[in-house]
């Protein structure tokens, strides 16, 4: 396991480049990074090892755009990121956390999130880019409480 020996830290604009090949390297879509980077959040360490986004919708929160770099993946990074967004969301009032997955769904489930019907996501997250063009129908759609 990689001691804490990195940094997370929100991202800026000079990050957009190593975040979007990040996330391609990790087989997910770079869609709207840039309009949303204020709630991106970066891992570093000697350089960016991982990252994450977040979208709100009143009083919930999408969690997208979850990658760690392959070479310190098992280590740790991915549940710092994700708790440090959570912290985050909830500070800023967000009640429910939301996410969809293709290959990570186990791992999310071991940090307090459980799948529900694509259906009890709100409409104003379902209707994110992140969701529109990023997210096949099949999918999983998951939830986790924050208060």
């Amino acid at each position: 396991m990689l001691e804490k020996q990195y940094e997370i830290r929100s991202a800026v604009a000079a990050d957009l480049p190593v975040i979007e090949k990040l996330l391609i390297d990790s087989d997910l879509m770079a869609v709207e990074l840039a309009a949303n980077l204020e709630r991106f959040l970066v891992a570093e360490q000697a350089g960016i090892i991982g990252v994450i986004g977040s979208e709100y919708a009143a009083d919930a929160v999408l969690i997208r755009s979850a990658a760690v770099r392959s070479s310190v993946r098992q280590s740790g990074v991915a549940s710092g990121l994700l708790g440090q967004a959570l912290e985050q969301a909830k500070q800023d009032g967000c009640r429910t956390a939301y996410l969809f997955t293709n290959t990570a769904a186990a791992f999310f489930a071991n940090r307090g999130f459980a799948v529900i019907p694509r259906t009890e996501v709100p409409a104003a997250l379902l209707a994110s880019p992140a969701v529109t063009v990023c997210c096949c129908a099949t999918a999983v759609a998951m939830r986790r409480e924050l208060a």
